[in-house]
């Protein structure tokens, strides 16, 4: 990224905000964490297309991750070197990068000493991968703080690194503290699908679909949370969504695990194991029989004399 005009953008936004700069190392912390976080366990980055908004072109790029996926918008500005990466904005989070680094450096307290050694551990376990610990620790700041809209929004986004039961708890305890904040539709998709509300998930998802400008990608979800509902004629729906994805993201292994589910819990053997050998074939993932029976709809399958040999045949 060009660094000088990006803490440049980044110093706007904190004077926007009326807040008080932690400190530089806070700030610097907090941006190769929030970085970092964005972009954790990306197996693939990929430009999807280049769009104007707001009368600036930006380009549109999706994150597929072993811990779930994101969209983002690509702000650059021209240097004599050529073209550089000036913002992100994260379409899972609502917000620029500069933005969120901005207000997270700006927290109530921001000149006791004892809140910013707590904001820099943080970063620190984040960067680590130790999540849950990273979670508790940001827990320990004083009220006013831990309460604030910025904290708040760093608690969702740690915690749903952390589980589904700690994401749960924050969203929550977000949507408590501040009623009027709208959620994205990626976190308005969780939330519903948490709930049960499979009906509200799918219409997120087409909110998500529509503002990043289309995504074939976004079937895989589809065929997920129609399978989930399973209501009259839902399976038949998820595996036209599975099979659309997985025709769409052919280099991709997330749609094929999904049509292995589908195509379990209709009870379409060989299409269950067809899929398990495109996922060994074409991105080397083997799943073990303990594996396969720890996924429900999967697990009858395992059970079955058409998996006996296939299974025979693999050895």
């Amino acid at each position: 990224m060009e660094r000088q005009e990006f803490m440049r953008v980044v110093q706007s936004h904190a004077k926007e905000h009326h807040g008080t700069l932690l400190a530089t190392e806070v700030l610097l912390s907090t941006g190769a964490m929030k970085i970092c976080s964005w972009m954790a366990d990306a197996t693939d980055i990929r430009l999807l297309h280049v769009r104007t908004a707001e009368g600036q072109p930006r380009a549109v790029v999706r994150k597929v991750g072993d811990q779930g996926f994101g969209h983002f918008d690509v702000r650059t500005i021209d240097t004599p070197q050529g073209p550089r990466i000036l913002d992100l904005y994260s379409h899972n989070n609502g917000t620029w990068i500069s933005l969120e680094i901005a207000e997270t450096a700006s927290v109530p307290l921001a000149d006791n000493v004892p809140a910013a050694a707590t904001i820099l551990t943080v970063n620190k376990l984040e960067n680590a991968g130790k999540h849950a610990e990273a979670l508790a620790t940001l827990d320990t700041l004083p009220q006013a703080t831990r309460q604030s809209k910025p904290i708040q929004s760093l608690r969702v986004a740690i915690a749903g690194r952390a589980g589904v039961d700690a994401y749960k708890q924050a969203l929550e305890e977000r949507a408590r503290l501040f009623p009027d904040n709208k959620p994205t539709p990626l976190v308005a998709m969780n939330a519903a699908f948490m709930r049960g509300d499979y009906t509200e998930a799918l219409a997120q998802i087409d909110v998500l679909d529509a503002n990043v400008g289309g995504d074939p990608f976004l079937d895989t979800f589809r065929a997920a949370i129609i399978a989930q509902r399973n209501g009259p004629g839902d399976l038949e729906k998820a595996s036209t969504f599975a099979e659309r994805a997985v025709r769409a993201n052919p280099d991709l292994a997330m749609p094929l695990t999904i049509k292995l589910s589908v195509a379990a819990a209709r009870r379409q053997w060989s299409v269950a194991l067809a899929a398990l050998d495109g996922m060994k074939r074409d991105f080397g993932i083997v799943l073990t029989e303990d594996q396969l029976r720890a996924i429900p709809p999967v697990a009858p399958l395992v059970d079955t004399p058409e998996y006996a040999t296939w299974r025979q045949q693999q050895r």
